[in-house]
């Protein structure tokens, strides 16, 4: 593309050890804009740098950028970083030049109720790309450990629940996480093989593995896309999740995926829960050892519900949905090219 680039700021490992800015944000908009990433520790900016381009950043913008009027600022944060983090007074000081785009409807929400400029984006990959699992008889889960968010004895409960016949299991930890999130499974839980796959994958290996379960657990409690989760829901496979975006925002329960319980969703129940899963854990923990993690999906569940439920209707109607998804994101794409263009 002839024209000048227009530079996107992220995290060094967003260009080593992530393939999801690349699927999400640099392929698909690069037939429309010249986008070239730029690894960013994202503190230190160079005073030099010309305004006269739009500028994309995945993390926030530094300060001094901020504070200059004639700034081209385009933001892209992700559900993940900001939830916790940035409470609504926060969001109420953003300077209003700035625009964002957003890949989840909680970040949209809040960037119109205080008046920012939005360009909503739903991604979904091209579904010719993977097959179609959803008739699959044989019954594979796969479970990849990256933030220790279930334990062993929830994943033996799970497996009885849907008769699966093969657990994967990845043993590979995100960075960041504490190790007292890992452990090891034998090569049999209850009737279900045990198939264990450690250390680093490539993108190829990793979707190898993927193709070959017909149910997935989305492996994190919050996510910013959930480019996982979103390509295992494309296969057609019956994906679980907890109840949180994007999670909520792509699985519709029952119909296209399963949603965990978690504690928020009833106050009226949230002590009689706490007393009968959460706090028996957290006695585990304090007995154990004082690094001991607490994983956050407990076994309060519906296991009746999870046990009926029909793997391959699921798994079709996600895949339909997915497709259609698919359709729209092509929409999406010239849309949010010409949001930054404008910028």
């Amino acid at each position: 593309m002839a024209s000048d680039p227009i530079y996107a700021f992220c995290l060094p490992w967003h260009l080593t050890s992530s393939a999801a800015f690349h699927e999400i944000f640099i392929e698909p908009l690069g037939k429309y804009v010249n986008i070239e990433p730029v690894a960013w520790d994202g503190k230190s900016w160079d005073k030099k740098m010309s305004f006269d381009r739009p500028m994309i950043f995945l993390q926030w913008p530094p300060h001094p950028i901020l504070l200059q009027a004639e700034a081209r600022m385009i933001w892209v944060p992700m559900w993940d970083q900001v939830s916790r983090r940035l409470p609504m007074q926060w969001w109420e000081k953003l300077p209003k030049t700035i625009k964002i785009i957003s890949f989840s409807h909680v970040i949209t929400q809040r960037a119109k109720h205080f008046n920012l400029p939005v360009a909503e984006a739903k991604y979904f990959p091209d579904p010719v790309h993977f097959k179609d699992i959803s008739s699959s008889a044989h019954r594979v889960l796969f479970y990849w450990n990256r933030t220790g968010i279930i334990n062993p004895d929830f994943l033996e409960r799970l497996c009885s629940a849907l008769n699966v016949q093969v657990l994967i299991f990845r043993d590979h930890l995100d960075p960041g996480i504490s190790q007292s999130a890992r452990y090891d499974l034998p090569s049999k839980i209850g009737n279900t093989t045990v198939e264990t796959v450690k250390g680093p994958l490539s993108r190829q290996e990793y979707l190898e593995f993927l193709s070959r379960s017909n149910i997935y657990i989305a492996p994190r409690i919050i996510e910013g896309v959930g480019l996982s989760f979103i390509e295992a829901m494309t296969q057609g496979s019956l994906v679980l999740g907890y109840h949180a975006a994007t999670m909520s925002e792509y699985i519709e329960h029952k119909k296209t995926g399963y949603l965990f319980r978690t504690f928020h969703l009833s106050a009226r129940n949230f002590f009689p829960m706490t007393i009968r899963y959460a706090i028996p854990q957290i006695i585990r923990i304090m007995n154990k050892k004082k690094n001991a993690f607490f994983h956050v999906i407990t076994a309060y569940q519906n296991w009746k519900e999870i046990a009926g439920l029909d793997v391959g209707r699921i798994g079709r109607e996600c895949r339909s949905e997915c497709i259609e998804g698919f359709r729209k994101w092509e929409r999406q794409i010239p849309q949010i090219a010409g949001f930054i263009l404008r910028g």
